[in-house]
């Protein structure tokens, strides 16, 4: 995603905007995007009284997300760069080490 002045721009909007652009003759595009509902199961399951969501409001990818192993870090912003640099670094050393 791109944030510029405010402005947030998604994969998909750029997508829409490269497939577009021929036929938009120096216009502007404006491009939404909303949220999938499986997103939100427990909204869904509230605002439908249900215990279980219903498979109409399920996705494939994030039912399979919910199965991966999430990583996160955090970090104070100020030293952005230089700790992504270190983990970056320690990412490429481990795996290097690990081919020896």
């Amino acid at each position: 995603m791109v944030a510029r002045e405010g402005v947030r721009v998604t994969r998909g909007c750029l997508c829409a905007a490269d497939k577009l652009k021929g036929e938009l003759e120096g216009r502007k595009l404006i491009c939404l995007a909303t949220a999938h509902p499986a997103k939100f199961p427990q909204v869904i399951k509230d605002a439908l009284q249900l215990t279980n969501l219903p498979n109409e409001a399920k996705h494939p990818a994030i039912e399979e997300a919910k199965t991966k192993q999430e990583k996160v870090y955090l970090y104070n912003h100020s030293n952005l760069e230089e700790n992504l640099l270190k983990l970056m670094t320690k990412d490429w050393n481990s795996k290097q080490d690990n081919r020896k």
